[in-house]
């Protein structure tokens, strides 16, 4: 009985983990550009990222290839989805730029698809908000 108890609380431990190298506060950002991924499924996710940091008082714009010549500060990201009954956000990164030097990282993962984690069917922007947050901590 032991031994299934510990399996269970296994299988229900967080497996999810989050890495963020948060912006340093030498840089002062007004506004970032945020290049579009077309390869990113996940529903709303540039909205999202655009809406949370703007809540951080940072403006943004949205590219499709090229940086713009006025973009000092601009953003990549990377996102997954898996299925399980509904579809949910197993991985995102974002990197955050200086004109070609990275100054901030911030990355989601979950493990081995969840398992039998009820967190895992969190919302995107619940997700989001941690990194962005962390990743803009002191903006």
């Amino acid at each position: 009985m032991k031994y299934f108890i510990l399996l269970i609380t296994l299988l229900l431990a967080s497996c999810t983990t989050m890495l963020v190298n948060p912006v340093d506060t030498s840089h002062k950002i007004n506004h970032i550009c945020i290049e579009r991924n077309p390869n990113v499924t996940v529903d709303d996710f540039l909205s999202i990222i655009e809406a949370l940091i703007n809540e951080h008082s940072i403006t943004t714009s949205i590219y499709d290839s090229k940086i713009p010549n006025d973009c000092e500060f601009y953003l990549t990201y990377d996102a997954a989805e898996a299925w399980d009954f509904i579809f949910f956000l197993v991985s995102a990164k974002l990197w955050l730029y200086n004109h070609e030097t990275q100054i901030g990282f911030a990355q989601y993962r979950l493990k081995n698809g969840g398992g039998l984690d009820l967190n895992k069917w969190t919302s995107v922007e619940g997700k989001i908000r941690k990194l962005v947050d962390q990743l803009l901590v002191h903006h």
